[in-house]
């Protein structure tokens, strides 16, 4: 893990840390929870890419009513679906990680996307490594719309019927298009399924990344 990673793991700390990005651990558990409750729905039936899409759109559902009861806007600019904050200088997006997700028991382990991620994505992080450097938002992001907002990912990990998972400020992302790179990782308590409700398939939940552009 980066000696540049901020690292919150003690409950209490986790507890204080959500307080001051005005979140609290269930907004975002319960989320990961609903997804996966839906996920459960699904059947060899479904087209095989469905189960992950509906883990994913569940999951953005149920985080943006919980944070738009407490003044929070949903958004999809760029075909980047997110919540954001009243004063828009934060948002969350969902995408599943890799096995080192929701782990800090190994000092060389380190999360990172599970997919490969889009031009919304990279953007994402190119203003969060701009916003780690200067006081004020850079004259080259001028033109991008919500230039000022902090990205914040709820990386997760589905593995024997528990859920790892953790809020991380992605810093940087590869040519291949990983994440791999975390300003700040703070872990959240593991997510127990009861596998009499809640079946999972083996295929992965994936979060769309869209690039549209303009037709000539």
């Amino acid at each position: 893990m980066s000696a540049e990673t901020r690292l919150v793991v003690e409950p209490l700390d986790v507890r204080a840390r959500l307080r001051e990005l005005d979140l609290i651990e269930t907004d975002l558990t319960e989320s990961l929870l609903t997804g996966a409750s839906g996920m459960a729905l699904c059947t060899s039936n479904h087209p095989p890419i469905y189960a992950g899409l509906t883990f994913w759109a569940e999951a953005v559902r149920t985080l943006r009513d919980r944070k738009m009861a407490d003044g929070w806007q949903r958004s999809d600019a760029r075909n980047y679906s997110t919540v954001i904050n009243a004063d828009r200088t934060l948002q969350i997006a969902i995408a599943r990680g890799d096995e080192w997700t929701g782990r800090h028991d190994v000092p060389d382990g380190k999360p990172s996307t599970q997919h490969k991620k889009g031009t919304a994505t990279q953007l994402a992080v190119e203003i969060n490594q701009q916003l780690s450097l200067f006081d004020e938002v850079p004259a080259v992001l001028d033109e991008v719309p919500d230039a000022a907002t902090t990205t914040w990912v709820l990386l997760h990990y589905l593995h024997a019927h528990k859920i790892r998972c953790e809020l991380s400020r992605p810093t940087a992302i590869n040519s291949s298009g990983f994440v791999e790179a975390w300003g700040e990782r703070i872990i959240l308590g593991t997510i127990d399924l009861d596998p009499t409700r809640i079946t999972l398939p083996d295929d992965a939940p994936v979060a769309p990344d869209v690039l549209v552009r303009r037709r000539a």
